[in-house]
């Protein structure tokens, strides 16, 4: 079940370091009106995915507060720039709250990070962004979450519903293995109490359990 569990955590991560994104299309008035849900959504309908997409680390982008981090605001009044370059879409790196700079191990997917500014801001890049005709994709980071999700913390109760949200083995368990070892060298197990839990990339990013 381990191993299960450790294949199906290795396919995740290598679907998501080739970008795993959600789309937002763009759509006038009434098509939206007319569209049922959310349509781009629909697999078989490529021709309103495909195009040049410019990525952005919005953090590093285009500061429009002068704090020294770049943010929603930032992106937004680069849009016209980045329409001349001919691009179709722009693809943002993680943007949810998060602990970290590269914001990979998400605290609330519910929340855009702070730092970038507030949920207005990224509606109103999103908006100025279909106007000009430019889709936008981001990272939706789905194979771990952080250490510090409310998620991760509940879990650690063995008796949380939450346990099951993470892959959790004790050090008598016979698929256990202290000595696993990641693709690229990183330890798998982590301790925690009497108890190890699964995570691939570190400690800080425990990986979701979808077995």
């Amino acid at each position: 079940m381990i191993a299960l569990k450790k294949l199906t955590s290795l396919l995740l991560a290598v679907l998501m370091l080739c970008g795993i994104v959600v789309s937002a299309g763009s759509l006038t008035a009434d098509e939206s009106r007319a569209a049922a849900g959310y349509p781009l959504r629909n697999k078989t309908d490529m021709e309103q995915k495909r195009g040049v997409y410019y990525e952005i680390f919005v953090r590093s982008f285009a500061d429009s507060d002068g704090d020294g981090i770049g943010d929603f605001n930032g992106v937004t009044a680069k849009l016209d720039y980045l329409k001349e370059l001919g691009i179709d879409g722009i693809w943002l790196m993680p943007i949810n709250e998060s602990d970290s700079y590269h914001g990979y191990d998400v605290t609330d997917y519910y929340a855009v990070n702070s730092d970038y500014g507030t949920e207005a801001d990224f509606k109103k890049m999103l908006e100025e962004a279909h106007k000009r005709g430019i889709k936008v994709i981001m990272d939706f980071v789905i194979n771990h979450t952080s250490n510090n999700h409310p998620w991760f913390k509940a879990s650690k109760d063995g008796d949380s519903k939450y346990r099951d949200y993470y892959t959790w083995a004790a050090k008598d368990d016979p698929d256990f293995d202290s000595s696993d070892r990641s693709p690229w060298g990183s330890q798998e197990w982590h301790k925690s109490g009497d108890s190890y839990f699964f995570g691939m990339f570190s400690s800080g990013m425990p990986d979701l359990n979808y077995s």
